[in-house]
């Protein structure tokens, strides 16, 4: 499988995409980033606060077989370094958790600046649980986690503690809200089995917005109570496929790519509190899902 094109076909692909790769330079300039120019990171309430909370992760395969490893890596490593880029706008431009900020289309927008991405539908889904009121705080952030993580991702294993700790902040804070939201932008990487004995890889960003709009009350008076709360939430989900053999070593937007990122809002964003790294799944241990 190779990722070569020739020089012409080349050509004419780079320029199609110049132009979308002149306003991204523009608008994700680093003289535009907070965290590109060494600011610190976002502190915890610019993470999650009583309104609602924003996360980003990385759910991926990792395989032995040397005629995609190098494929998967260099995916992995360009869905970062957008990563950094979204993570980086997002606390610059809107560094304060509220309605703005907990807004997909906010967020769409945003993402609709990088190059290379189709940027797909709304959907509107449904998740529901039960759940014991007196393990509400660490429970209820949990949820988000059970309602749209692959199954078989691995994460980081501070994510639970990470969830506690905000769910401490949120249920802690004095407000009288009947709602709650959260934000989630995750970063995907897979291999599909391509039905001739080999596979093909795909990457994709995937948006959801999430409503806790019913017995939000409710759940926050009873942190202390055995009772049993039935909890709905409803989600927006954008699926945003990303055009990753163009922005590989020998795509026609490899060179282009690269001007663009920024190593230090990348690197940032490996180090945020509210991004787990899901990207080094066995690749039998993991059902790819978008």
């Amino acid at each position: 499988m190779s990722d070569l094109a020739s020089p012409t076909v080349l050509k004419h692909l780079t320029q199609g995409s110049s132009q979308q790769y002149a306003s991204a330079k523009q608008f994700f300039s680093p003289k535009m980033l907070k965290m590109a120019s060494g600011a610190p990171a976002p502190t915890d309430d610019q993470i999650a606060n009583d309104k609602g909370t924003v996360q980003f992760h990385l759910i991926g395969q990792s395989t032995t077989d040397p005629a995609y490893s190098s494929i998967m890596n260099q995916n992995q490593d360009n869905l970062l370094a957008i990563g950094g880029l979204i993570h980086d706008y997002m606390h610059t431009k809107f560094p304060t958790i509220d309605a703005q900020k907990l807004d997909i289309n906010t967020w769409s927008k945003v993402l609709g600046y990088i190059p290379d991405l189709s940027i797909g539908k709304s959907n509107r889904k449904v998740f529901t649980n039960r759940i014991a009121g007196v393990s509400v705080s660490g429970t209820f952030l949990q949820l988000i986690a059970q309602a749209i993580i692959t199954d078989g991702a691995s994460l980081l294993t501070d994510f639970s503690k990470f969830l506690e700790q905000m769910g401490n902040v949120t249920f802690s804070a004095e407000s009288k809200s009947q709602k709650y939201k959260a934000i989630t932008c995750t970063y995907q990487s897979y291999l599909v089995d391509n039905g001739a004995g080999g596979y093909f890889d795909y990457g994709a960003i995937v948006l959801r917005e999430i409503d806790f709009t019913q017995n939000f009350s409710e759940l926050r008076s009873s942190c202390s109570s055995a009772n049993y709360i039935n909890i709905s939430m409803e989600y927006n989900e954008i699926v945003n496929l990303v055009q990753t053999r163009r922005i590989r070593k020998g795509g026609a937007d490899y060179d282009n790519f690269q001007e663009l990122v920024n190593a230090n809002s990348t690197e940032q964003f490996k180090k945020a509190k509210n991004f787990f790294n899901g990207g080094s799944t066995p690749q039998e241990e993991i059902t790819p899902k978008v």
